[in-house]
């Protein structure tokens, strides 16, 4: 199977199925791009804060104790305080239902962020998807909302630990 597949073999199976060679020049200084070498639980942390980033009203309102509770328990505290406080403008995006897993939630942030571009090689979309969870990839594609780049700029200050992909 899979697993003992010789290692060169699998990365030619994920080149193929995904027509990314490798990480251009101009791809690879982008802190989007250098997201791709995170643990599946850092990158599952980053792509549900975008998630919430672009719901920062709909979290604002929010009063239900054991939801933001779940929340915090996802994302940490600080990112929580961070989204819930920040200035928002536009139309309110609300929040997935209450049934949604961490995986949509997830998925969400990845959609959100292919949505609005951020990766100039879109063969770094798919890579990064071999790291989501099951059914994450799945989540239905979402309208660009142009938030992801004020959420690259804050990611480094929210989340300390991604020193080792944000320099």
């Amino acid at each position: 199977g899979w697993e003992r597949a010789p290692t060169q073999r699998r990365l030619r199976v994920i080149q193929a199925w995904s027509g990314w060679s490798g990480v251009p020049v101009s791809a690879s200084g982008s802190l989007a791009s250098r997201l791709v070498v995170l643990a599946p639980e850092l990158l599952a942390k980053v792509l549900m804060s975008r998630a919430l980033f672009s719901r920062a009203l709909a979290l604002r309102r929010c009063i239900e104790r054991e939801r933001l509770t779940w929340f915090e328990q996802q994302v940490g505290p600080a990112v929580l305080e961070h989204i819930r406080h920040r200035a928002v403008g536009g139309l309110p995006v609300p929040l997935l239902p209450h049934d949604a897993d961490q995986a949509t939630w997830i998925g969400d942030g990845w959609r959100r962020l292919e949505a609005d571009g951020v990766w100039p090689d879109p063969g770094v979309a798919k890579v990064l998807a071999l790291g989501l969870p099951l059914g994450a990839a799945q989540v239905a594609r979402v309208s660009a909302d142009s938030h992801s780049d004020a959420f690259l700029q804050v990611l480094p200050t929210l989340l300390p630990e991604l020193s080792c992909v944000c320099g």
